[in-house]
């Protein structure tokens, strides 16, 4: 299916009162903390490219949203391992290692795929959308794969809200106020 970032179910929930005004995931207060931001967002037509080749084709999307809260970049994914020159898209299972891989993160889901922004790619004859996969690398996956995919929010947040303390961790969250 040919669903744009706007048009999904999951862009709607993610930025209407459902996930903003529910302080289960927003706490009081904080929806007016996260900026509204214009999200790129089109076609990946390719992939085990580069994180320069990929942040080079997202930059290039000429269709754009505003709104508070979007999802990950490929690109994003691709540059949080990068140690030494090493691009995790050359070799898939060092992608493994990053620290953004979702089943290196402490939030215990147990999920192996992960949604990205991208409207879509060419899987088995459909389009598809894109995903990080269980083996690291990003891929067009059949959208019948959802119930496995985790959702990452991604937003920005105003430039006064000051950072306190914390490494990110479960045991050691980072404090904002």
């Amino acid at each position: 299916t040919n669903i744009t970032w706007p048009n999904s179910t999951l862009y709607k929930n993610l930025n209407e009162s459902y996930f903003l005004s529910n302080t289960t995931y927003v706490p009081t207060g904080w929806s007016d903390k996260i900026v509204t931001s214009t999200w790129k967002h089109g076609e990946n037509t390719t992939y085990n490219t580069t994180a320069a080749n990929l942040y080079s084709l997202e930059n290039g999307w000429s269709t754009t949203t505003n709104a508070k809260i979007g999802l990950l970049y490929g690109h994003d994914y691709y540059y949080a391992y990068q140690s030494g020159g090493l691009n995790c898209a050359t070799s898939y299972k060092t992608c493994l290692l990053s620290w953004m891989y979702i089943n290196n993160c402490d939030s215990g889901t147990g999920k192996t795929y992960e949604w990205l922004i991208s409207k879509y790619g060419y899987w088995n004859g459909l389009y598809a959308p894109y995903q990080i996969t269980e083996g690291g690398n990003i891929y067009p996956m059949d959208a019948a794969y959802a119930y496995y995919a985790y959702v990452r929010p991604v937003f920005y947040l105003t430039s006064d809200v000051e950072y306190v303390s914390g490494s990110g961790t479960l045991a050691d969250p980072i404090l904002i106020k």
